[in-house]
């Protein structure tokens, strides 16, 4: 199956790759109106390119069953969304057709945007990736100088860690920048040959997480190690821990232990900084208890009962949740402490309530029947891989990370339900939901030609 090139699928990628703005551009230059003609104006012109291939396309992919499945789940949950959570829960009052529409590009956004991805994604993902990986990289760069340099290359901000002499420099915007990691994981596990502007994009976006201090996405690399492994172990029949196991030799263990003997006599700053940050990170995912470096705050995260305020929301709102309130998207959570963003799982459960929530998990449900249908497929046809790796090696890759994008989300607890949380990036869940059905069928076509 020949890759398809044209100008209007490379302004399709770049919209998928920009809509969640890496580097912040769009949030620190338009003004909430401007970046909701953005999201409209990027959705239109989505579904005009789609639909012009689609008319002319032989893939009917609306038939397909996942799709199916997909949009029924969709349609269920706007009604909910639009009939009970924004319309009659509104704290501000039901708001009129009109506002309804207005005032949400994102899940429309979200949710509509699935279907294009997997339907380009089955016959141009060489494009998005060539766009990810060259914008991660100019943005990465941009971070960097603008932090080290004082060169204003792109607007961030910065503020202590309070641990040791740490600062955090952020970005207004991340996008899909860190999904270059679980990409590189995946092709050094897979022993595929590493491309120098793939490792070098893997290298800023890990060098943007260090600059950052985002603990979360510290403990994501080593949760992408770990599932990636597992998944690639499956796929090449082996024992689930083989990946790992090769690696726990005497010569790392010798090399590890001198580099940790230099940072202790060379950088005993650096070092005494890093290892408060590891405790508070291990403390902060429940592995330790009782140091000093845990925080209130890290361990309210992770607590089911801790915040007060959510969970007496939850406790008077428990079927259909408080409705649209925009408390809910604020930093402090107003008097209530209704902060959306740092809990995410239970700020869900109080905005939507158990029926939304009940409504919605179907999402997880063929998230994974799509995951296990695709590392089968993979499993089925391995040896096929190394053959043809110059036209299977993409999908494969996209895959596997979309993969390992949609379980990490499974198995963070305070994360939960983070597709419809009340955070900016919700949308890279359906971007990696869409990424990760355009990939199977992608395979699907492929492996069929080539067995046929």
């Amino acid at each position: 199956m020949k890759e398809k090139k044209s100008l209007s699928i490379y302004i399709f990628w770049i919209i998928v790759v920009f809509y969640l703005d890496p580097g912040g551009y769009l949030n620190s230059n338009l003004s909430p109106s401007g970046r909701t003609i953005f999201s409209f104006v990027s959705l239109i012109t989505v579904f005009l390119i789609f639909n012009f291939y689609y008319r002319n396309s032989k893939f009917n992919i609306l038939s397909l069953e996942f799709i199916k499945g997909y949009i029924l789940l969709m349609l269920i949950w706007m009604t909910y969304y639009f009939v009970i959570y924004y319309g009659y829960n509104n704290s501000e009052g039901f708001p009129g057709v009109f506002n309804m529409v207005l005032r949400n590009p994102n899940i429309f956004f979200k949710s509509l945007i699935v279907i294009p991805i997997a339907y380009f994604s089955t016959f141009s993902l060489n494009s998005f990736f060539r766009i990810l990986i060259w914008s991660t990289i100019i943005i990465g760069l941009f971070f960097i100088v603008t932090t080290f340099t004082g060169i204003n290359l792109m607007d961030t901000w910065r503020a202590d860690r309070n641990m040791g002499s740490a600062k955090r420099s952020f970005m207004y915007g991340y996008g899909l920048i860190n999904f270059v990691i679980p990409i590189a994981i995946s092709i050094w596990f897979l022993k595929f040959k590493m491309n120098k502007k793939v490792l070098f994009a893997a290298l800023m976006a890990s060098v943007i997480i260090m600059i950052t201090v985002y603990r979360r996405d510290m403990v994501g690399v080593i949760e992408y190690i770990v599932i990636i492994s597992i998944i690639v172990n499956y796929i090449q029949k082996k024992f689930f821990l083989h990946s790992f196991s090769k690696y726990l030799n005497l010569k790392n263990i010798v090399i590890a232990s001198i580099v940790l003997i230099m940072l202790s006599v060379y950088a005993s700053n650096f070092l005494n900084s890093t290892t408060k940050l590891v405790m508070g990170t291990l403390g902060s995912i429940g592995l330790i208890e009782n140091t000093e470096s845990v925080s209130r705050t890290d361990n309210a995260r992770m607590s089911l009962t801790a915040k007060v305020g959510i969970i007496k929301a939850i406790k008077d709102n428990f079927y259909t949740g408080t409705g649209f309130d925009p408390v809910w998207m604020t930093g402090d959570g107003g008097d209530d402490k209704w902060e959306g963003s740092d809990y995410i799982f239970l700020a869900a459960f109080a905005m939507y309530g158990i029926i939304g929530l009940l409504l919605f998990l179907p999402f997880y449900i063929i998230s994974f029947n799509i995951i296990r249908s695709i590392l089968k497929l993979i499993r089925s046809n391995n040896r096929l891989i190394y053959i043809y790796n110059h036209h299977l090696e993409i999908p494969v890759i996209i895959g596997i990370a979309s993969a390992a994008e949609i379980l990490k989300n499974m198995i963070e607890y305070p994360n939960w339900f983070s597709p419809i949380g009340a955070i900016d990036y919700s949308s890279k869940y359906f971007i990696f939901f869409g990424l990760l059905l355009g990939s199977y069928y992608n395979l699907q076509l492929k492996f069929k030609k080539l067995n046929s």
